[in-house]
This record gives C-alpha cells, sequence and structure tokens, in this order.
C-alpha cells in the first residue's frame, strides 16, 4: 500500500495552482454560478465587495463566493442571504491574501475565516459554472469505502458528464464552520469538449482522502 501524505485535505488546492495564475472572484445567488458576477483582482477591492452587495439583493436564500484559478482549482464559501455583511467582510479578507501574495489555502482561510473542518464529508463531479444546470454527479461520502469500482459505477450513470460542454471539476467538500469546498479541474479540452481524466480525479482522491480508502487504481 502506498503511504499517504498526512498533509489536510484542502491542500489539494495550493498542489493544483500555479503562482503565475490571475485569480477571480465568483459570487453567486442560490447557487445560480451559470450567472455569478465575476470580479478581477485588477478592479479593486471596492468593486469585489460591491458586487458581493449586489448579488445578495438578488439571492433569497443564500450567497456564494469563490476563488477561481482558470482552468486549475477553485474554492468557495457560501453564506445565508441574511449574513452577507459577513461574506462582503470575509471577501475583503480573501482580496486582501491574494493581493498581497499569500498562498490559496491562506486565501481560502481568510474567505471563510478559519480553517475548513478536518475531514472531507462529500465529493462531487461538475460541471464548471453549470454545477446545477449540467447537474453534479455524487463520488463519494464520508463513511464510505472509496473504490475505483465506486466511482465508476457512479460514473455509467452519468456518461453525458464524462464529455461536456464545460470544463470538470470534483470538489471536496465540507460544511463546517460554513459550507466550504474546494474544487480542482479534472478535465481536458479537445476543441469545444471537455473529457474526464480519470487519472487526474483519481490523484486529487489519493492526495485527499485517508490512504485506507485511497481508490484501488491508486494502490
Amino acid at each position: 500500500m502506498v503511504e499517504h501524505s498526512a498533509e489536510p485535505w484542502w491542500t489539494v488546492l495550493g498542489q493544483s495552482v500555479s503562482s503565475t495564475a490571475p485569480p477571480v472572484l465568483q459570487i453567486a445567488a442560490d447557487g445560480h454560478w451559470e450567472t455569478a458576477t465575476s470580479v478581477t483582482l485588477a478592479e479593486g477591492r471596492a468593486s469585489a465587495l460591491e458586487a458581493v452587495e449586489q448579488v445578495a439583493r438578488a439571492a433569497q436564500h443564500d450567497i456564494a463566493v469563490e476563488i477561481m484559478w482558470p482552468a486549475q482549482a477553485i474554492c468557495g464559501v457560501r453564506w445565508t442571504v441574511h449574513r452577507w455583511n459577513e461574506a462582503a467582510g470575509r471577501t475583503g479578507h480573501a482580496y486582501d491574501a491574494l493581493t498581497t501574495g499569500h498562498t490559496a489555502e491562506a486565501a481560502l482561510f481568510a474567505l471563510l475565516g478559519s480553517a475548513p473542518s478536518a475531514m472531507v464529508e462529500f465529493a462531487e463531479l461538475g460541471a464548471v459554472n453549470a454545477w446545477r444546470s449540467v447537474g453534479p454527479v455524487a463520488l463519494w461520502h464520508q463513511g464510505e469505502e472509496l473504490s475505483e469500482e465506486m466511482i465508476d459505477t457512479a460514473l455509467r450513470r452519468r456518461p453525458d458528464i464524462e464529455s461536456c460542454g464545460y470544463p470538470l471539476s470534483v470538489e471536496l467538500a465540507v460544511t463546517n464552520p460554513l459550507p466550504c469546498w474546494v474544487g480542482v479541474y479534472v478535465s481536458v479540452p479537445h476543441g469545444q469538449v471537455h473529457h474526464l481524466d480519470r487519472q487526474a480525479l483519481h490523484a486529487v482522491f489519493d492526495r485527499a482522502i485517508p490512504g485506507d480508502k485511497a481508490p484501488d487504481c491508486c494502490l
């Protein structure tokens, strides 16, 4: 059996982001990433905070903010809409971290306000910025034994997602202290279609899930 790293699961974020990738902030109401507001760091801190306030006005239930390193990785946090002021404040802290050279993990902690809970609760595969309209695939939940066969079975139910019009990411998520996730891109573009890279998918699990629950393909 391969010895797995004892590093926290969220380190897959930093491992997936290159220092040359300029991140952007995305803000979405009620999980509608298809119509999310995007703000570049160059647009300034005030623009990012204003975007959070504007999206919050349109939200009915919740507001979420993501930091996206295009084609590499994503991290995000969700708040109930009545806590939009907190979301704006944390977005400001994340903006400061990103513009002062902090690591991707430090930017996640700034957005969340602390470290996420220690154990991943669930993992899904979905389409970047079309999570709801395409529909994610549940791959694993905490307490389940993770295996290549289990992942294959889940993917067989959704053959449409393995070749998709959007980039694919596998998202590792927790609900404490707030709903929070780290997504890693696991697809390869071929023209207008993005094909799932199963080796990249399994590599994320290999790094983020405890060694005794690693997929058979990674042993």
